[in-house]
């Protein structure tokens, strides 16, 4: 489940990758098993909030071969989190431009407590 929320949500789990909602628009990642019979609840299994200072917003998103889940989607945000969490090592890529909006790619581990992002932004608007 990937959702945008304006403002907080009592349902982050603890442990998650991040608990605490760090801006205005943040999403909201969670991974839930089906109900074991039809009309019956889905059990949460974890939950985190993703973002930065600014507006944050999800497009798409897809499970990978390796279980993780990639997301992409747009950030305002001027310290979108790039790496985090002990899943994934090394460096991550930062081109966040200097104001504006710009795009992310990101990918979040399948227990909920690890990402890698990319960030790439403009300068300038390009005119055709």
């Amino acid at each position: 489940m990937v959702a945008r929320v304006d403002g907080l949500t009592d349902n982050i789990t603890l442990g998650a990758f991040s608990t605490a909602s760090a801006g205005n628009l943040e999403i909201v990642v969670g991974k839930y098993l089906e109900p074991t019979n039809v009309g019956a609840l889905g059990e949460r299994v974890w939950q985190t909030y993703l973002g930065g200072n600014g507006d944050d917003n999800p497009y798409a998103k897809e499970q990978g071969p390796d279980g993780n889940l990639y997301i992409t989607g747009q950030t305002s945000s001027t310290n979108f989190p790039l790496i985090g969490g002990g899943a994934f090592s090394g460096s991550s890529l930062n081109q966040q431009a200097q104001s504006g909006i710009d795009v992310f790619v990101l990918r979040i581990n399948t227990e909920g407590n690890s990402i890698e992002a990319a960030v790439v932004g403009e300068t300038e608007r390009l005119t055709i």
